[in-house]
């Protein structure tokens, strides 16, 4: 049985690694990875470290998810996916935009975007225990606006659909990722 692969996609913070954990302990046939993850899997190293790479860096071990993807899926044939990642990553010294070819490795059904209101990501950002570099509230806006124009030209590049879905906004969230796989 071929699986359906959703790919979750939102700036760091946004909430993408609680809504898809929450989304596959409800939905058994689901399985949950994270692109940081599988990176960190492929390269032995740290998801905190990976982030703060040199650009050209960033965008080899990118092209690596498919394999590692491949790698993870290896005798669990029939799950579907659910993949959080990035369009953007932010090594501290500017925003490294991840090209499409790592995001349509993963064979995507289809995008979610996750959004929220920039001062609720400050504040998610602030209180959290993952290391992220301070952004103010405008910068954040700023690099979720630029993180939405990237997931939908890879939607629209890959002839795929997305969704758009506030953060908060659980059952909206679960009925998109169940809508895409069974599409």
């Amino acid at each position: 049985m071929k699986h359906s692969t959703v790919i979750v996609l939102g700036i760091s913070g946004v909430g993408k690694t609680t809504l898809c954990e929450a989304f596959v302990a409800k939905h058994k046939t689901f399985l949950h990875f994270s692109a940081s993850k599988l990176l960190q899997a492929a390269t032995g190293c740290s998801p905190d470290r990976l982030r703060l790479l040199p650009k050209e860096s960033i965008i080899k071990n990118q092209n690596l998810l498919g394999e590692a993807l491949f790698q993870k899926m290896a005798g669990r044939e029939g799950y579907n996916l659910i993949i959080d990642a990035h369009t953007i990553i932010d090594n501290e010294t500017g925003l490294v935009v991840v090209p499409i070819e790592p995001i349509a490795s993963l064979n995507p059904k289809g995008f979610i975007f996750l959004h929220a209101a920039p001062e609720v990501l400050l504040q998610r950002r602030l209180t959290d225990n993952r290391k992220r570099p301070y952004r103010t509230a405008t910068e954040l806006r700023k690099q979720q606006s630029i993180a939405k124009g990237i997931a939908y030209k890879y939607a629209r590049a890959l002839h795929k659909k997305i969704n758009l879905i506030q953060s908060d906004k659980f059952e909206d969230f679960d009925d998109a990722v169940v809508n895409i796989a069974e599409s």
